[in-house]
């Protein structure tokens, strides 16, 4: 890290000047160097700045050896001077998402004590923070509003870089051990954190802080939360779905939870309904089937009930093929079982004849025949006759 980059020094500047020092041609466009650069690499869980340099686009930018490489899509002079713009809204976005997760991390460590193990953030704005202990749902809204308990503070956050004996006699989270250059934010009483990221200047600026969800994972657990104009706008999605399923089920917004809950109940009731009633339908369908090696019956019914028919018509006749088909836009979708004859071997041949594709285990086979009904009862009273 280079405590004088512009992007340390003045993280509001969306604008600079500056001179090419070297420019190469690489797999994808060129890359080049500056004198000095607002463009802040890739690190720490947080991606890198995007842009234009003159009229070029700066599609990444990356840090090694303490050199800022800008990967461009065109060349350009060694000394040539340059104007370079950075996407602010992309580095804004970074900056309230990543001070925000700071404010979340500090305030978890220090009501639970747990450490932020992972943490990552994509170009979008969705964060993911991994901590090293247990929370339940009431902790995580404890926490989140607390964390806008501290954005509404207007809190300046401060920036030191403290040498390595001043470190020891610091209290500052940090994932690993740290040497050279170390920098450390500070967000007044509820966070202290080495970081090497982009950060907005008081926590005003961060807007919102929204947690998405929690999950179990490995022996603690993973949050996702947005911040600022991204949490607005979730903010903005949910409440126009509330606004919209509130009237469906005759219901204000708080009873949304409950009345989708009963309509869940209601359906499966129904599905249970249905289910047993078809159950009798296969029966007495079954019990009017005339004698024959091959039973072909056309039904408008989904794959599960095809199944189920032609399982209960073998087990309840003495064909050898039981055979299901049901007219899907256009095609016949078909189900075949049988338990003397290697169907997986017949299927290939039925397909040809009728323009189909499927296949399956020997004993029961599906697809789609695009042929017309007629031409399907034909190919298999054919095939009924050779057995």
């Amino acid at each position: 890290m280079d405590p004088q980059a512009y992007y340390y020094q003045y993280p509001m500047m969306k604008e600079f000047d500056a001179v090419v020092q070297s420019c190469q041609k690489v797999t994808k466009g060129y890359v080049l160097t500056l004198d000095h650069t607002a463009f802040y690499p890739e690190g720490g869980g947080q991606p890198c700045d995007v842009g234009r340099i003159d009229t070029a686009s700066v599609f990444d930018v990356q840090e090694k050896n303490h050199v800022v490489y800008h990967y461009v899509d065109r060349a350009f002079s060694v000394g040539q001077n340059v104007h370079g713009r950075i996407d602010w809204n992309r580095r804004f976005l970074m900056m309230q998402s990543h001070s925000g997760e700071h404010i979340v991390s500090g305030l978890v460590h220090a009501q639970f004590g747990y450490d932020n193990v992972g943490f990552h953030l994509d170009t979008h704005g969705l964060m993911t923070i991994d901590f090293n202990g247990v929370l339940r749902p009431a902790d995580i809204d404890a926490i989140e509003m607390l964390a806008n308990d501290v954005v509404s503070q207007d809190i300046p956050l401060t920036i030191a870089w403290p040498t390595k004996e001043q470190r020891k006699h610091m209290s500052y989270r940090s994932k690993k051990a740290l040497d050279g250059h170390v920098r450390i934010v500070t967000i007044g009483p509820y966070d202290t954190c080495a970081c090497c990221g982009t950060h907005v200047e008081r926590t005003g600026q961060i807007g919102s802080i929204k947690i998405l969800s929690l999950e179990k994972h490995r022996q603690g657990v993973r949050l996702q939360l947005i911040c600022g104009r991204k949490a607005i706008m979730d903010h903005q999605q949910k409440h126009k779905i509330c606004a919209q399923l509130s009237p469906l089920f005759s219901v204000p917004v708080e009873g949304i939870v409950t009345a989708v809950k009963k309509a869940q109940e209601d359906r499966n009731e129904k599905s249970r309904t249905i289910r047993q009633w078809q159950d009798k339908y296969i029966v007495l369908k079954t019990a009017m089937l005339p004698s024959s090696k091959i039973q072909l019956i056309e039904e408008d019914v989904d794959r599960l009930t095809m199944r189920d028919f032609c399982n209960y018509i073998l087990e309840h006749t003495d064909c050898v093929v039981a055979m299901v088909v049901a007219k899907n836009q256009g095609a016949y979708q078909y189900v075949m079982a049988s338990q003397k004859i290697d169907l997986k071997i017949k299927v290939n041949e039925l397909n040809a004849l009728l323009a189909g594709r499927g296949g399956g285990q020997k004993e029961m086979v599906q697809g789609t025949f695009r042929a017309d009904i007629e031409t399907i009862k034909k190919v298999i009273q054919q095939w009924n006759d050779s057995l």
